[in-house]
């Protein structure tokens, strides 16, 4: 478990809703971590109360539930081992988790976990879609959703005009950490020295040697994200599979997202007319943002567009509310 997962913070935010509807909860984690060493670290992190959302540390299921959900693909395989005690059993799918590894056994095994009988959720069209076409296997989705009392525009906030937000997870690959790194150095020698810089999202950043000026915020709160989206430029986000909250996030402040034009990436922002996309090259990275930066017109058009669509998402509440529905009904 890290520190400014957002899929974690996903899942937690679906135990606090359930458990505000009267649902008794049961977090149940495979093993402590170095982040959260005990229960009460993670319900101080996470700021939920622990005698509504119990949380325990065991590879076994240790009581008997009406309902349980697989978050990741080796607790599939925790739970079908405690099949009889587990109710109906669910895989909530947050990303095609095969890609998190080299081919081998832990790829086979991901695969493999998809395929086992659970009722499968995905987060957004993007995992229905890929496991569909290359699976054969159907899941049920919710839509993308954010907190939409926290990101909003704020009509006070002064944008600035030269100011790049980089969503830096260097110890989350699939977030493409050293392609950001290699475009913003390629951007800062060729095209605009005096840009800021913004680093944020990971703890890790300040242990590596970055080649170009910039500030590392390390991990944010919400209010405070929503401040900085508000006044910056744009936004770089890397999702060359299933996004983040955060991209929706600064869509929702206003700031124009750049992201990689990738297996059908521009689905899961409604279009093309909402984002700015590029290939997976430092070189073309580094001319988009300078691009973005200096035409104001186009700047500013995505990025009403995209605050629009953001605006259209679904909300926590409504979002958590379906997922509910579809659990009722099945």
């Amino acid at each position: 478990m890290m520190r400014g997962s957002g899929g974690h913070n996903k899942i937690i935010s679906l135990a606090r809703w359930f458990a505000d509807s009267g649902h008794t909860i049961l977090l149940q984690f495979t093993e402590p971590t170095n982040e959260y060493p005990t229960s009460e670290d993670i319900s101080r992190e996470f700021e939920f109360d622990s005698r509504r959302i119990r949380v325990v540390y065991s590879e076994q299921l240790i009581c008997p539930s009406n309902i349980t959900f697989a978050t990741y693909w080796k607790t599939v395989y925790n739970i079908e081992s405690s099949r009889y005690w587990a109710g109906r059993q669910y895989h909530f799918l947050q990303d095609y988790e095969p890609y998190f590894f080299a081919m081998g056994t832990d790829y086979l095994l991901a695969i493999n976990a998809m395929q086992k009988p659970f009722h499968k959720i995905s987060y957004g069209p993007w995992i229905k879609r890929i496991i569909k076409q290359r699976h054969g296997l159907h899941a049920d989705d919710i839509p993308f959703y954010f907190d939409k009392n926290i990101y909003k525009p704020n009509p006070d906030a002064t944008r600035s005009n030269r100011k790049i937000l980089y969503f830096a997870r260097p110890e989350m690959p699939r977030r493409c950490f050293d392609l950001g790194i290699k475009a913003l150095k390629a951007f800062h020698d060729k095209y605009d020295s005096e840009a800021e810089i913004i680093l944020f999202g990971s703890y890790a950043v300040k242990d590596i040697a970055i080649p170009f000026p910039y500030t590392d915020l390390q991990v944010l709160k919400p209010l405070h994200l929503a401040n900085l989206y508000n006044i910056a430029t744009a936004g770089l986000v890397f999702s060359p599979t299933n996004p983040s909250m955060v991209p929706f996030e600064m869509m929702a402040c206003g700031l124009p997202v750049i992201d990689l034009d990738v297996d059908g990436n521009a689905e899961n922002y409604g279009g093309r007319d909402n984002v700015f996309l590029v290939g997976p090259d430092p070189d073309l990275i580094a001319k988009e943002i300078h691009a973005v930066l200096n035409d104001d017109g186009k700047r500013k058009r995505i990025a009403e567009n995209a605050r629009i669509y953001a605006s259209r998402m679904d909300s926590e509440h409504e979002a958590i509310n379906k997922l509910r529905e579809k659990i009722i009904h099945q």
